[in-house]
């Protein structure tokens, strides 16, 4: 059963609004309990434990000593610099923004139990690479139709391998952390991922995505055993049924990643210098004996758009997702 996360506040229509939108969100791994008193909550923790405890400021919890309380963190109801013990969770913010400080915070702190975010018991996780030799091609506009496509039936992730993303400005928005934040906890092994991953997440419609690293000096320097350790890590703590790799040159282990995909889409264009460097890509393959990989490879040529729309929200609209919609309804038949 998972973890149990208790609020607690005078405001009876803000506490219950709070838990039904935090118990609502599948990235959420906790149960949450409404609470408008503390007598209740003090009665409910002696016994039931509780991993976290959101309570409003000025209540007086000292009366829930020797309760099984993990973490307490408080809400507030303007910003305020975190405490040394407790910190401060600002609650006239959106939705999203709680949860994500909730599960952030809680990476940080001591307590953790290893959990999935969303239970056990899934189909195993499938792993599309989107891979070209070469530029200019459309490659991530591919990716992310594709993705929010797939995302409509299965629980999607898409990550982003490219030297310069441009997603702050592609979704005017600013990202407080990167990809390469979400390594850090992995390499740290200590049971953190799966927390650190949740409160990163950010989504284009149905799609889930982490941001893309800031600096692809730091792609550069992850070793490529650690990308296996991130997919094995994917597949064992999350829900998530389709993971969407959205590749480069920069990437160490590259070979290796696309073997471990279960379907590889290669994007090319008609002229002459596309066509000379898709060929000598085959043939590496060819010559290190990874043939298998042209196998699983599924060669996309893309036709001329009048246009691509420059924002991301309009992709799915596009006449590229028409092309990316009818190539999946052919490899159904």
């Amino acid at each position: 059963m998972d973890a149990l996360l208790a609020i607690c506040d005078y405001e009876r229509k803000y506490v219950y609004k709070l838990a039904k939108y935090l118990s609502g969100k599948k990235q959420f791994p906790f149960r949450v309990m409404a609470f408008d008193n503390l007598e209740k909550l003090a009665a409910f923790s002696k016994e039931n434990p509780i991993e976290i405890l959101l309570i409003g400021e000025g209540m007086e919890e000292s009366s829930l000593t020797g309760s099984g309380i993990g973490q307490i963190f408080y809400l507030c109801e303007e910003n305020q610099e975190d405490e040394e013990e407790h910190p401060f969770i600002h609650k006239y913010q959106s939705g999203t923004a709680i949860m994500k400080r909730i599960i952030a915070l809680y990476a940080e702190g001591e307590s953790q139990k290893a959990m999935p975010i969303a239970g056990n018991g899934k189909k195993n996780m499938e792993i599309i690479g989107v891979y070209s030799p070469i530029g200019r091609c459309l490659q991530t506009s591919f990716s992310l139709i594709l993705g929010q496509i797939l995302a409509k039936k299965k629980r999607c992730l898409y990550l982003n391998f490219e030297a310069y993303s441009g997603f702050s400005m592609l979704l005017e928005k600013e990202f407080h952390h990167d990809f390469m934040d979400l390594m850090y906890f992995l390499k740290e092994g200590s049971g953190k991922f799966v927390y650190k991953l949740a409160s990163m997440v950010d989504s284009i419609g149905s799609l889930d995505f982490i941001p893309p690293a800031v600096s692809f000096l730091d792609i550069l320097e992850m070793e490529g055993e650690k990308w296996q350790l991130l997919l094995d890590e994917l597949e064992r703590s999350t829900d998530y049924e389709v993971v969407i790799l959205d590749l480069s040159d920069h990437v160490r282990g590259l070979f290796e990643i696309l073997e471990r995909c279960n379907r590889i889409y290669t994007i090319t264009k008609q002229d002459g210098m596309a066509l000379a460097k898709i060929d000598q890509y085959e043939k590496l393959l060819t010559y290190m004996k990874k043939d298998e990989l042209l196998k699983k490879t599924i060669t996309c040529k893309i036709p001329v758009f009048k246009q691509v729309p420059y924002r991301m929200i309009y992709l799915s609209h596009s006449q590229l997702a028409d092309y990316v919609k009818n190539l999946l309804k052919e490899q159904e038949r």
